[in-house]
C-alpha cells in the first residue's frame, strides 16, 4: 500500500470511529455496534472539530448536537483542555459554540487578536478555495474563518444516559455538570486504584483545589473514601462493585 493510500485509509478509519462515537451520543448517524466504554464529551468535541474539517456534514451535525446538549458540557473543562493543547484552534471552537447558540469563548488568555482579511478556510475539502461560494457564514467570519453559511439539521437528540458510552452524562444528571461528577467518573473508571488529588485533577482536566474540595465533600457524604498519604496529600477511592451494580 502506498503512503497516500495508507494516509487515506487512516483518515477514513478516524472518521468512521468519530461518527460511531457521536451516533451513540445523539448525533444523526447510523451505528451498527454499540461501544462499551465511557466517552469524554469535551475531549471528543475538540478532537472532532479538527478531524471533521475533512467531513463538513460531521462538522455541522456536531454543531447541531451542541445546540441541544451544549448546556450539559462543562465550559471550564473545555477551556482547560484548550489551554493544555498548544495546537488547539480556539477560534474554530469558539465559532462552533457561537453557531450552536452557546456563548463564544472569551478571547482573554485563549484567543489572540483575529487577523484582518478573508480569513482561514474551515474545511480542507471540498470547500478549500471557496471560490464558488457567494455567501460566507457571518459567525465564522467574525472569528477569522470562512465557510458556507451554517444551518441546523435539527436531527440531534440528547444522549441515552443509561448507555455505557454516555456515563459522563448520567453522572452529570446525578451531580450536575460539576467537578463532583468528573471526580466520580475518574474514580469509577479505575476503581481498582487509589488516586491522589493531583492525579484526579489531571484526569478530570480541572483545578487541583476544586477537585480536592469536591472529593472532600463526596467523602463527607460517603460517596468515596479518603486516607492520608504522606504529610500533605490524600488518596481517594470508591467501592467499584457497588457503583457498577447500581449503575448497571
Amino acid at each position: 500500500m502506498s503512503h497516500e493510500n495508507l494516509a487515506n485509509a487512516f483518515r477514513e478509519a478516524i472518521l468512521d470511529f468519530t461518527w460511531r462515537q457521536w451516533g451513540q451520543l445523539g448525533v444523526s448517524a447510523g451505528v451498527n455496534q454499540p461501544d462499551h466504554w465511557c466517552q469524554d464529551p469535551e475531549a471528543l468535541l475538540l478532537f472532532t472539530l479538527e478531524v471533521a474539517r475533512r467531513e463538513p456534514r460531521m462538522f455541522d451535525e456536531v454543531i447541531d448536537w451542541l445546540a441541544v446538549v451544549g448546556p450539559e458540557l462543562m465550559r471550564q473543562r473545555l477551556v482547560n483542555l484548550l489551554r493544555a493543547d498548544p495546537a488547539a484552534d480556539v477560534a474554530l471552537v469558539s465559532a462552533a459554540l457561537a453557531s450552536a447558540g452557546e456563548r463564544a469563548l472569551s478571547p482573554t488568555g485563549l484567543m489572540s487578536k483575529i487577523p484582518e482579511g478573508p480569513g482561514r478556510p474551515v474545511f480542507y475539502n471540498p470547500y478549500e478555495g471557496l471560490a464558488d461560494v457567494p455567501v460566507l457564514d457571518a459567525i465564522f467570519q467574525r472569528h477569522g474563518l470562512r465557510r458556507p453559511p451554517f444551518a441546523r439539521s435539527h436531527k440531534s437528540r440528547s444522549p441515552e444516559i443509561h448507555e455505557a458510552i454516555a456515563l459522563t452524562f448520567r453522572l452529570r444528571a446525578i451531580f450536575g455538570s460539576t467537578t463532583r461528577a468528573e471526580a466520580v467518573r475518574c474514580l469509577l473508571l479505575r476503581p481498582d486504584r487509589e488516586h491522589g488529588t493531583a492525579e484526579v485533577a489531571t484526569l478530570a482536566g480541572l483545578s487541583r483545589v476544586g477537585v480536592h474540595e469536591a472529593l472532600a465533600g463526596l467523602a463527607l457524604a460517603g460517596v468515596c473514601e479518603a486516607s492520608q498519604r504522606g504529610r500533605k496529600d490524600l488518596i481517594w477511592w470508591l467501592d467499584g462493585p457497588r457503583w457498577h451494580a447500581w449503575l448497571g
